[in-house]
């Protein structure tokens, strides 16, 4: 069975206030046609549809209509779409009866029993041509509840044992149901989770939330899909990380990334989607390349330097981050960046002062634009750094903050859902 691996699309993701929306719709229209010529069979998405638990109807609608013209492909028959950490599981469970009639699969949050994580892909001439373990992310909360006596009054380390002890019990389980209903056909599995031997970014140029905490999950081992009582999957297609990979060398384990890049830094690797032909015996992986719906340029330096990356540009209509590294007061280099930026017919989302301050000068406030750019993940990951908490405390800190995040948006959506 021919598959298409895809993952963290992140709709109503705005970079620096700008919306992605056009560049969303571009990319579904391209993964439409890649799929009709790859002749896909069947549609894996490894969560973080949304990029908010509680996304706009503009982004609602923008999911559906891709979701329907997709189902409309012929020689397509099923997609299925897990939870992620961005999504909320009640948003995504809420139509999954009606579109499952589109053979839409939908897997928001963790179901009541393993069995019910299992979906089924039939090909055209009804062979079952695949069983896939649909694992949506899994939250902390919920596996400490299930873990509550070994969790309870216990240190750090401890707890982040027991949840990923959770993770693999959940994991083997579900593994095990496959194996009762796959009658000769390949196993499928799918995370949205954090397996040890994946690369969270391409370089330590900008730090971020996103590099400092890769969801609640911590690190988990890639043995979790090869439990010793069962076969293991012939493929793991998984989300959560966003630079396209495979897992410790494996050919079959594989984050997809996602397609579009969610910061400057993501936007120095090529995104791609992973073709896998998979049978009882054999898996073949591919990757073809996204090509760029909307260019992102980083120039940094001083103004005489930024001034010739900007000219060898030539003019286009690329967004740019500036990275200052020059003697000048950046109050000085904010009109002359968005003259020079503009004038090559580009525009200036974000500059950033690294300037070198002379000894017993006062450290720079951070730049507005920054500011207004930043998440709540963000804005409190910064918070810790300017009090210089050690980088242990602050994965800590930024696991409970997570933790406490994902709850107050969770009773929000209830709120807007009553």
């Amino acid at each position: 069975m021919r598959l298409l691996h895809t993952s963290d699309w992140h709709i109503g993701h705005q970079l620096f206030q700008k919306d992605r929306d056009a560049e969303h719709a571009r990319y579904f229209e391209w993964l439409a046609a890649c799929m009709q010529r790859e002749q896909v069979e069947a549609l894996l998405v490894a969560g973080d549809i949304f990029d908010v638990t509680a996304p706009s109807s503009k982004s609602r609608q923008r999911f559906y209509g891709a979701m329907k013209a997709f189902a409309e492909l012929s020689g397509l028959q099923g997609i299925v779409c897990i939870g992620g950490n961005h999504d909320s599981p009640a948003v995504l469970d809420a139509p999954s009866d009606l579109v499952r009639l589109l053979r839409i699969h939908m897997v928001g949050g963790a179901r009541s029993t393993h069995a019910e994580e299992l979906v089924k892909l039939y090909r055209t001439n009804g062979d079952l041509g695949s069983v896939v373990c649909a694992v949506p992310f899994l939250r902390e909360g919920e596996l400490l509840r299930e873990l509550r006596s070994e969790s309870e009054g216990v240190g750090i380390a401890e707890r982040e044992q027991a949840i990923r002890e959770g993770i693999r019990h959940h994991y083997m389980r579900v593994l095990e149901a496959a194996e009762a209903q796959r009658e000769g056909a390949p196993v499928v599995a799918m995370g949205h989770l954090y397996v040890e031997g994946g690369v969270v970014k391409q370089s330590r140029e900008l730090e971020s939330e996103r590099s400092l905490y890769c969801g609640n999950l911590g690190q988990v081992s890639a043995g979790i899909f090869e439990p010793s009582n069962v076969g293991a999957p012939g493929y793991v297609a998984l989300g959560h990380l966003h630079l396209p990979q495979k897992v410790g060398q494996r050919d079959h384990i594989r984050y997809s990334g996602s397609p579009l890049p969610m910061n400057f830094e993501e936007a120095l690797s090529p995104k791609e989607v992973c073709i896998v032909d998979v049978d009882a015996d054999s898996t073949a992986v591919r990757t073809i390349e996204i090509p760029c719906f909307q260019k992102l340029l980083r120039f940094k330096g001083d103004r005489k330097s930024i001034a010739q990356q900007i000219e060898a540009q030539g003019e286009h209509s690329a967004w740019v981050q500036i990275l200052y590294e020059g003697d000048e007061n950046i109050s000085e280099i904010q009109e002359w960046a968005n003259e020079a930026v503009q004038k090559a017919g580009m525009e200036l989302l974000s500059l950033i002062n690294r300037r070198r301050r002379p000894k017993g000068e006062a450290e720079a406030q951070i730049d507005v634009s920054q500011i207004r750019a930043m998440d709540d993940m963000e804005m409190f990951s910064r918070f810790m750094q300017s009090r210089n908490v050690s980088l242990d405390l602050q994965k800590t800190q930024m696991a409970l903050f997570k933790e406490a995040l994902d709850a107050v948006r969770e009773r929000a959506l209830e709120g807007q859902q009553r």
